[in-house]
């Protein structure tokens, strides 16, 4: 098994071997700064062995193979640098069914509403929103290998104007749709690692490849735009339960975590993320960690964005108050991080960008 998971790696790192995306442009807000969920924002962004147990078919597909039940899902994050968060705002919202013999099914929307702020040349345009649907399958194989899919429809409205056709000194526009199909693939490994009387412990490792067939997703912005992102890594977690706390299993855990990212055939978001989490009864959680990725060579520009990390979040299992009679979970994630920096002169100070994420998960239906 761990031989079929390292050739599996190995085949993803090589899938896409010709100059790829994202440079400074409005798509580095859906796929790498405005994050679905408060978690993979609070340990240093990451994605491929996230396990949040909601919001992760943008993260790694694979990972919701352990879903249970049937869940839905609520992200938001704004503001946007100097924008209010009438002008920017990120939506994210997942629905997660488990059909028990079959696998795991999902559908996400993530929405950016833009309200004509982002301006692009060629062609002129305003961009009113992007909008990324995706359709996700994801199965457990045995006790350790799982895999996902993502089907990802991507498209957004703008107006594009003509620079050279004026009424009463305003320009004319045209309004326009860009759409576009590409798929995502992803997989994990869990390990058991420890197990005693009172400790637990175990390990994921996780790969995750978007956009595998290099699709060119849109023709706003600067390019090269036909992208894909590699993101491999692992998780280590510890779980010590007593007797004494019959509230919850475990009394305490804390996980560990380190990710791999890079754009194969493109040195630019190549870099490290490293992300812990303390829990304590199974309800309070806290987050901190770090990240560092490299940055193209445009004029003006640092050589590497990078920042810590940090958030917390409750989860409410009301099976423990009323003997299974509503089987519920309820999650509450949050986060507020300083906005990235990518200019080697900070022109001002910018609030904090805030990510709240909610889940309710129905364990038996």
């Amino acid at each position: 098994m761990k031989r079929l998971m390292i050739m599996i790696v190995l085949t993803m790192m090589g899938t896409v071997c010709y100059p790829t995306l994202y440079t400074n442009n409005y798509l580095g807000h859906i796929f790498f700064d405005r994050l679905p969920g408060a978690r993979a924002e609070s340990m240093g962004k990451i994605l491929s062995v996230d396990r949040g147990e909601y919001l992760l078919s943008q993260s790694n597909p694979a990972l919701l193979a352990d879903s249970q039940g049937i869940s839905l899902s609520y992200a938001n994050s704004a503001p946007y640098y100097n924008y209010d968060r009438d002008q920017f705002e990120s939506h994210f919202a997942e629905l997660i069914y488990d059909t028990e013999k079959y696998g795991i099914l999902s559908l996400n929307i993530h929405h950016l509403s833009l309200d004509e702020t982002q301006m692009y040349d060629p062609p002129m345009a305003l961009v009113d929103d992007q909008n990324l649907i995706t359709a996700t399958y994801a199965k457990r194989f045995g006790h350790t290998l799982r895999a996902g899919l993502n089907i990802n429809y991507y498209f957004c409205n703008y107006r594009n104007y003509d620079m050279f056709r004026r009424n009463d000194q305003t320009y004319e526009y045209t309004e326009e749709r860009e759409t576009n199909l590409f798929f995502d693939l992803g997989l994990s490994g869990k390990y058991h690692t420890f197990n005693s009387e009172h400790i637990e412990s175990d390990i994921i490792i996780g790969a995750y490849l978007k956009n595998i067939f290099g699709n060119d997703i849109t023709k706003l912005g600067l390019s090269p735009r036909d992208a894909s992102i590699l993101r491999v890594g692992a998780s280590h977690r510890m779980l010590y339960s007593h007797p004494q706390f019959a509230i919850s299993d475990h009394l305490i855990g804390l996980e560990l975590a380190a990710e791999y990212q890079n754009l194969p055939g493109y040195d630019y978001r190549t870099g490290w993320k490293f992300g812990t989490e303390i829990s304590m009864l199974d309800i309070l959680f806290l987050r901190a960690g770090y990240y560092k990725e490299s940055l193209d060579s445009m004029p003006h520009s640092k050589e590497h964005v990078s920042s810590t990390t940090y958030g917390a979040g409750i989860k409410i299992d009301l099976r423990r108050f009323n003997n299974d009679f509503l089987p519920l979970t309820i999650s509450l994630d949050y986060s507020s991080l300083p906005q990235p920096e990518f200019k080697a002169e900070a022109e001002s100070e910018w609030d904090n960008f805030k990510n709240l994420s909610v889940n309710v998960r129905y364990l038996s239906f």
